[in-house]
Order: structure tokens, then sequence, then C-alpha cells
């Protein structure tokens, strides 16, 4: 069975109760021409929220939760990020924050402070089996 559209109105855009395929298509559409800067300004403005919120919860979430990825860096070469989340939960070093959203600008702090890099990607079982990236620690202490 095959749905066929009518050809886009630009009245359309504005409709907030458009039809389910046409909402869909015009937020492809939306998406398809968001400039990369304007998409990393979202996502640095969606990270920051997540980590106010578990500041919010937590106080000093964020610096509990970067000290405990740089011990994390220093004894691990390599791994993928819910391996951090998960020990920081199964050991309590850090609280759980409301999302786990909220790490992703701990990451990217770390990232940004040359601890860590990309280095491949995995599928993430706690995300639908996303990529999710593998990170390689360049503080890493190998055990003497």
């Amino acid at each position: 069975m095959s749905t066929t559209l009518a050809p886009l109105d630009p009245e359309l855009m504005n409709v907030a109760d458009a039809d389910p395929v046409r909402r869909e298509l015009v937020g492809r559409m939306r998406a398809a021409t968001l400039s990369l800067d304007d998409a990393r300004r979202v996502r640095d403005q969606k990270m920051g929220q997540a980590l106010d919120h578990a500041e919010a919860e937590s106080a000093r979430w964020g610096t509990r939760a970067l000290s405990y990825l740089r011990q994390y860096a220093e004894s691990h070469d390599r791994f993928p990020g819910w391996f951090v989340t998960q020990a920081a939960e199964l050991t309590g070093a850090v609280p759980t924050p409301p999302t786990l959203k909220s790490w992703g600008s701990i990451f990217t702090k770390a990232a940004r402070a040359g601890w860590l890099v990309k280095d491949g990607y995995a599928q993430d079982p706690h995300r639908h089996a996303n990529p999710c990236p593998i990170w390689k620690s360049m503080i890493y202490r190998e055990a003497a």
C-alpha cells in the first residue's frame, strides 16, 4: 500500500495540525537545511541543559563525573562510553544523573582537553544498538 503526497504547500510549514505524513516530511526538509554550525550550536545547548539538570539534582555532578572519567581513562586504554557510565553507577562514584545524556558534555570536555580521542564505533546495547564512539585514552597509564 503506497501513500501519495500532494505537493507541499509553503503554508504547511506553519500548520501544527497537518497530517502526520506531511509533518514528518516537513521535519526532514528542515533537518536537511540545518547548517553544521547550527547543528553544533543546538548540540552544545542541549548538552548544557542536560548537565544543568544533573547539577540541579546533585551539586557539582559535572565536576565529579569529569574527575571519574579522568581516573577511568588513566586506567583503561580503549573503551566505549557506556563502560564508564555503567562503572560510575555500579561503584556509586558518581550519582546517576536524571538522564545519561548528561555524560555527553563530560566526554566532550575530556576530548577537548586532549584526554580522549574517538577511535571507532561500536553498537551500544543500551541505545537500541545505535553506534557509540569507542574512546582511546591519551592519558592511559599502563600498569607496571
